[in-house]
């Protein structure tokens, strides 16, 4: 694909793409470790506080986190958000839920997945 480009077009193209292999300095490698700032419609970039939104009870489902005062728990909202469902559809379903409850089940999740260590396994060779 990069043949008969010229020089000027390959320096361009080597600026817009940047080598992901290439050494950071100081500056770019506290950018790329930094954790981004989630900003809502409200203009405000404050993280709700999950807490406030979710408990978990051996008594209730089985100890799963749910949201306060209801049997529907973080994971079931989770799912119905990776099965495409639209937010305003869920709230509109579970008249108890809010805006601001759906965030704190994401907040929830965000802080689960940022805990857990992460180790990359080779998959076996495909026998299709």
């Amino acid at each position: 694909m990069g043949e008969g480009m010229d020089e000027d077009a390959k320096a361009r193209k080597a600026k817009a793409i940047p080598d992901p292999l290439r050494e950071l300095d100081a500056e770019e490698a506290a950018d790329a470790l930094a954790v981004p700032t989630m900003v809502f419609d409200d203009g405000g970039a404050d993280e709700v506080d999950w807490r406030a939104y979710l408990e978990a009870d051996p008594e209730v489902v089985v100890g799963k986190p749910v949201l306060k005062n209801s049997r529907l728990t973080a994971e079931f909202v989770l799912r119905l958000c990776a099965a495409g469902y639209p937010l305003d559809l869920i709230i509109e379903g579970y008249p108890d839920l809010s805006a601001e409850s759906l965030r704190a089940v994401f907040a929830f999740a965000a802080e689960v997945v940022g805990e857990e260590t992460w180790a990359a396994l080779p998959l076996p060779p495909r026998t299709d």
